[in-house]
């Protein structure tokens, strides 16, 4: 591991691959990692002073890590938030035929596939009642 680390012939996508691989098929100890990545930033905290401009490997993962996090998070948030506008889409157009039941309404709200609120929201469209909604949608 320490090879990698140190392997300043590879470029950085390269060691940061190859560490990753390392580190799944030889199940290396996660206490282990913290050990290095504590021992490379004090390695990194002296080179700093000698003027060198040293990044370690774990930082680099860590922090491409967390880009990729927020970017999934970001993505997650979106999509949960295209399914809700759906659901919620559907229930205003219901509530123009009288009160929802309770149980339709978690229902709906409940749904969480994107593509099964399009269908719902069109069948809300063309409903001309609660019950036609809930009879086109199978309920």
């Amino acid at each position: 591991m320490l090879n990698l680390i140190y392997n300043t012939t590879l470029d950085k996508k390269t060691r940061i691959q190859k560490a990753q691989d390392y580190e799944s098929n030889h199940k290396v100890n996660e206490e282990v990692i913290h050990v290095l990545a504590a021992t490379n930033r004090i390695q990194l905290k002296t080179s700093k002073r000698e003027g060198a401009k040293v990044c370690t490997l774990f930082e680099e993962i860590a922090r491409d890590s967390k880009a990729e996090g927020i970017t999934e998070g970001r993505a997650e948030g979106r999509a949960e938030g295209i399914t809700e506008g759906k659901a919620e889409a559907t229930l205003e157009l219901l509530e123009d035929y009288g009160e929802i039941p309770e149980d339709l309404r978690k229902i709906v709200m409940g749904q969480t596939d994107l593509n099964i609120l399009k269908e719902w929201l069109k069948a809300a469209a063309k409903a001309g009642s609660i019950k036609e909604f809930e009879k086109a949608i199978g309920i």
